[in-house]
C-alpha cells in the first residue's frame, strides 16, 4: 500500500532501516493500519498459505511496547509457517528456517528459499507441512543467544528422522540477518555445521563440520 501521512512515513522508514527493498515490501504486502489504534506504530505483515490470506502480524516499530508482536485471535499461529506461499522446491528441495519474519524476508530478498517459525518451536502441525512440501534439507538460521541455544536440541530431536540433512548457520552474537550483509551471510553459510546425532539414548545432538 502507499505509505502516506506521518504514520505511513514512520513505518516505511523502519522497513528501510531493516534493509528491505521496495520489491520486497510489495511482494510481502507490508503496510500499516490507518484506523486501528491497537495497531498504531506497527508494521502489518500479512500471513498467507496457498495464496490465501489467513491472518497477519503487527510488529511494534518503537521498541517501547510490552508486546513486540500482535496477532488476530483467529489465527492458529502455533501451526503456521511464514512464507509458505513463496517456496520454490522443484530445483532445490532445501530451505532455510528463521525465528522471525524480518530475517525470513531478508533471506528471501537475497534469493533463498526460506520460512519463518514465529519463534523457536516446530510442533507436529508445522513438521507435517514441511514433510508434505517435499523438503529434504533444512538450514536453521537462529539468533546466537541463550534462547536460540536452548531451543536447538528440542528442534533437532523433533525433526531429525524426517529429513536427509540439517545444518546450522551461526549468526554473530547479538545480530539479526538484516544487520549483516549478503556477502557476510554467504561466508557464514559456508561455515555452517551439519547436525549429527551424538548419543541416541539421551537424544543429544552436536554440530559437526
Amino acid at each position: 500500500q502507499n505509505f502516506k501521512g506521518v504514520q505511513g512515513a514512520k513505518v516505511l522508514k523502519y522497513l528501510r532501516q531493516r534493509g528491505l527493498k521496495t520489491d520486497t515490501i510489495q511482494a510481502f504486502g507490508l503496510g500499516y493500519s490507518k484506523t486501528d489504534e491497537k495497531m498504531k506504530d506497527r508494521v502489518i505483515i500479512p500471513i498467507r498459505e496457498k495464496g490465501r490470506l489467513i491472518g497477519y502480524q503487527g510488529r511494534d516499530i518503537t521498541g517501547k511496547s510490552c508486546k513486540k508482536y500482535l496477532f488476530p485471535k483467529h489465527i492458529d499461529i502455533q501451526n503456521t509457517l511464514f512464507n509458505m506461499d513463496k517456496l520454490k522446491l522443484r530445483e532445490e528441495p532445501s530451505i532455510f528456517i528463521c525465528e522471525g519474519v524480518f530475517d525470513t524476508m531478508m533471506l528471501w530478498q537475497w534469493g533463498y528459499n526460506v520460512l519463518g517459525m514465529f519463534g523457536l518451536h516446530l510442533n507436529p502441525g508445522r513438521i507435517r507441512k514441511l514433510i508434505m512440501s517435499g523438503i529434504k534439507e533444512i538450514w536453521f538460521v537462529l539468533d546466537n543467544d541463550k534462547a536460540g541455544d536452548d531451543a536447538k536440541n528440542a528442534l533437532f530431536s523433533q525433526i531429525y528422522e524426517y529429513f536427509d540433512a540439517i545444518y546450522v548457520v551461526k549468526l554473530p552474537k547479538g545480530k539479526d540477518v538484516d544487520e549483516i550483509d549478503y556477502k557476510k551471510f554467504r561466508i557464514l553459510k559456508s561455515k555452517a555445521k551439519r547436525v549429527r546425532l551424538k548419543r541416541i539414548i539421551r537424544g543429544l545432538f552436536e554440530e559437526v563440520d
